[in-house]
């Protein structure tokens, strides 16, 4: 089962790649890298869209995985060491962001809507000094490359500001919250609270 991970697929197909097209050895890595993220999407939202099927939330499930997939694609993020400990977390996390911007909703707007009009200011000041938080592919982006990606992390966090102002009160709270969330998991307490779940369950 582990040899089927994103990680493992991924080295295995930027191999052949590089086997045959060798003029493509010095970007090895950045390939590799991009289809683990392709392959991690994809089995994420495979994932999503079934328990959302059950619960007769497509729509709001998916538009939240969009919003915090897009931002965290260039903002990056602390995240658990297993892949499977990521994938179940992960959506788990949506579909609590999910029920929670659909019950909740009617609260938000009477007046709860101050308190993440709030958390969405700090969450972009997060993200303007924090992104990208890339761990070990830091070393793949030059200093250069990380200047462009925190702007595009930005630029992302503002359209998605945008799009929210277009859509109904669930699907507004529900990206919202999503990107709270997201900007969260670049806080060095939050590294620090994923660290002490891997060693807790890494423990033999």
């Amino acid at each position: 089962m582990v040899k089927f991970t994103p990680n493992y697929l991924s080295k295995k197909i930027s191999e052949q790649i590089i086997y045959y097209n060798p003029d493509f050895r010095s970007r090895q890595d950045s390939i590799r890298y991009g289809l683990e993220w392709m392959l991690a999407a994809i089995n994420q939202i495979l994932l999503v869209f079934i328990i959302a099927c059950y619960f007769d939330c497509v729509i709001q499930a998916m538009v939240i995985l969009s919003a915090g997939g897009f931002l965290r694609m260039f903002s990056g993020g602390s995240h658990f060491k297993g892949y499977y400990s990521c994938l179940f977390f992960s959506t788990f996390q949506i579909m609590v962001i999910t029920y929670i911007s659909i019950e909740f909703a009617f609260h938000f707007s009477r007046g709860m809507k101050w308190m993440l009009i709030g958390l969405i200011v700090l969450s972009f000041f997060i993200i303007l000094k924090k992104s990208p938080k890339l761990h070990k592919k830091m070393q793949v982006f030059s200093p250069q490359q990380r200047t462009k990606i925190k702007y595009r992390s930005i630029g992302v966090f503002l359209g998605l500001m945008l799009v929210s102002l277009l859509v109904d009160s669930q699907l507004q709270y529900g990206i919202w919250i999503a990107m709270i969330m997201q900007s969260i998991t670049l806080t060095d307490s939050w590294h620090k609270i994923i660290l002490s779940f891997d060693k807790r369950f890494n423990k033999k």
